[in-house]
C-alpha cells in the first residue's frame, strides 16, 4: 500500500523520473470498459512529449488524479490547451499541458488483458472512440440550442 501512496504523491507532484513507468489502480468508471475500476493502468510520467489526439492522460484536477481522453488540442503561443474527456462521462473540461503528470500506456481490462494504448491498432481504435465522442459532443449541444430555441 505503501507503494501506491508514495506512486501517487510523487507523479502527483511531478517528482517522478523522465520516461519511468509507475502502476496504479482505477478508481472510477469514467472510462469503460478501457481503464476497468481497481484493475491497474500503468502510467508513464509525462515530460513535454508529443501528446496525441485520442491519448489518455493523467492530469491533476481539484487536488484528484485523473485518466482521460484527449478530444482537441489548441496552441497558444507556449500553452497547449487540451479538452479531456472521460469516455462514459457526457462532456469534458479543458486543462493545460502543464496538468498532466502521465500518459496511460497500458491497463488491464476486466478480461485481465493488457491493452497498449500506444501501439498502432490502440491509435487508431481511439481515433474511432474520439470520433464517435465528437459526434456526442455534437449532439450534446444541439439539443441544448433547439431546448432554448423552443423555450424562447
Amino acid at each position: 500500500m505503501k507503494n501506491i501512496i508514495t506512486d501517487w504523491l510523487d507523479l502527483y507532484s511531478k517528482k517522478i523520473k523522465p520516461e519511468t513507468i509507475i502502476e496504479l489502480p482505477v478508481l472510477s468508471g469514467s472510462m469503460m470498459p478501457y481503464l476497468v475500476p481497481g484493475k491497474k493502468i500503468y502510467i508513464k510520467s509525462y515530460n513535454d512529449e508529443k501528446i496525441y489526439i485520442g491519448d489518455i492522460v493523467v492530469f491533476k484536477k481539484n487536488n484528484k488524479l485523473n485518466a482521460h481522453r484527449v478530444l482537441f488540442k489548441l496552441k497558444f503561443k507556449k500553452c497547449i490547451l487540451i479538452y479531456e474527456k472521460g469516455d462514459v462521462n457526457p462532456t469534458g473540461t479543458w486543462i493545460k499541458n502543464t496538468d498532466i503528470v502521465g500518459i496511460v500506456f497500458f491497463s488491464v481490462n476486466s478480461d485481465d488483458k493488457k491493452l497498449n494504448f500506444r501501439n498502432i491498432k490502440m491509435l487508431l481504435f481511439s481515433k474511432f472512440i474520439v470520433f464517435k465522442q465528437y459526434i456526442k459532443i455534437l449532439l450534446h449541444y444541439i439539443k441544448k440550442i433547439i431546448k432554448k430555441t423552443i423555450n424562447h
